[in-house]
């Protein structure tokens, strides 16, 4: 989040541009991103949940939104700077039609920031359920994750592979245990695995950064 946060404020260094804040659930991003110096509209789809009163209480902008509608936006043309969707866009009904409209939403040189989007070569998931855990039905390979951008409209600026090292194990207490007390190091060599060509074509998840045209 640290990463999105310092490249949203670098290219938008003069006036108060906008984050999007699509599909967040309980709102920690949201969160974060403000406590980072960043102006958020926070956006979530209704569905049943134990409560939005995290939300509502511990953001600081009033511009919380709960929207019927999975796909469509309640948000006019061109109304942000840039959006971001964490571990959203494959859970929603139609993702190339939610791409479409997020790029309705966006300014011309508007940005998109896809994270934690699921793999479809991961061995993370692979070996998720393998154990029994929950795993991503939708799953992109790097091939259809560029295609579909483009045929929403954007331009791909950059894309990165990332997380080697399976998260679905700190569901076990002293895998945790031991993540927690190593958390800085496991992340360290955790980036530089997924930087290894070839290999980190079966991370477990892919990031990039896309960008909606000047004209």
């Amino acid at each position: 989040m640290r990463e999105v946060a310092d490249s949203f404020l670098a290219e938008h260094p003069d006036g108060e541009p906008v984050l999007l804040e699509w599909g967040v659930g309980p709102g920690f991003t949201t969160y974060l991103f403000e406590r980072l110096g960043l102006s958020c509209v926070y956006y979530d789809f209704k569905y049943e949940r134990p409560s939005y009163d995290w939300v509502h209480e511990r953001l600081a902008s009033p511009q919380v939104f709960i929207g019927e509608d999975a796909t469509g936006l309640p948000f006019g043309d061109e109304s942000f700077d840039a959006a971001t969707s964490c571990g959203v866009l494959e859970h929603v009904p139609d993702p190339s039609a939610s791409l479409r409209e997020l790029f309705r939403v966006l300014k011309p040189g508007g940005g998109l920031y896809i994270y934690h989007f699921p793999n479809r070569y991961s061995y993370t998931e692979v070996l998720a359920g393998l154990i029994g855990q929950a795993n991503h039905p939708l799953r992109w390979s790097r091939r259809r994750l560029v295609r579909e951008l483009r045929d929403a409209g954007f331009e791909l600026v950059w894309f990165d592979y990332r997380y080697m090292i399976p998260r679905n194990l700190v569901r076990f207490p002293r895998v945790r245990r031991f993540f927690s007390a190593h958390a800085e190091g496991l992340y360290s060599f955790d980036r530089a695995l997924s930087r290894i060509p070839v290999l980190n074509a079966t991370s477990n998840a892919l990031n990039c950064y896309a960008r909606k045209p000047l004209s």
